[in-house]
């Protein structure tokens, strides 16, 4: 009776394991960047940002808009590569980072941009506010809205190389916003990327690190 009951215990367990494993989304922490492999020839991944129990923002492609889909869609066919963030946030920080994403994708005229992390209004100021946003890319989603609300994910180095400091990691300052439009993996220290964002080129360019969520 006793080795039955043992049985049916780790039976139980596995199964809630295998649960949580398959719904990450519904139980999670707010605001966490989320990375999945891309389809080639995008070797530079995809990001989006979750919002616990109801899935992921994401823009998907030339086309499409912000939009908060499942979990299960934002994956697709590719491989979860897991949820990353910047560790200084608070609770509130993250209610304010998911608010500032939220008025991205409620607002339409915000399309995709494949090289380019960010273009903004020709009339914007010093700051480009989140409705004055024309384009973005996908990891511009994560850089906006989270260096909007002063928690930096990734800047261009001081000298532009290796040797240099990352610095100026504002995407919503214009000034700063010119140096995230180079899109690539192999100078981190000059160009981003989804995969650099989360520190797939090198933990040393990237304020993001992975946490211990699904």
């Amino acid at each position: 009776m006793m080795r039955r009951i043992g049985i049916m215990a780790v039976l139980s367990v596995s199964a809630a394991s295998i649960a949580s494993f398959s719904a990450p989304n519904s139980a999670y922490a707010d605001a966490e960047a989320l990375y999945r492999t891309g389809p080639m020839p995008n070797y530079w991944e995809h990001a989006g940002i979750r919002k616990a129990g109801s899935g992921v923002y994401e823009i998907k492609g030339y086309g499409y808009t912000v939009d908060l889909n499942s979990f299960t869609d934002f994956v697709g066919s590719e491989t979860y590569l897991g949820p990353f963030t910047n560790p200084t946030m608070t609770a509130t920080d993250k209610k304010n980072v998911l608010s500032t994403v939220a008025a991205m994708a409620a607002d339409p005229d915000i399309n995709y941009v494949g090289v380019n992390m960010i273009d903004w209004d020709a009339n914007s100021g010093e700051s480009i506010a989140p409705s004055e946003i024309d384009d973005i890319r996908c990891d511009g989603v994560v850089e906006y809205a989270y260096e909007w609300n002063n928690h930096w994910v990734w800047g261009r180095t001081t000298d532009g190389t290796k040797n240099g400091t990352p610095t100026n990691f504002d995407v919503s300052n214009i000034k700063y916003a010119k140096e995230h439009q180079n899109l690539g993996g192999d100078q981190p220290w000059f160009e981003t990327s989804p995969l650099v964002q989360r520190g797939g080129a090198g933990t040393a360019w990237t304020k993001l690190r992975k946490t211990t969520t699904n």
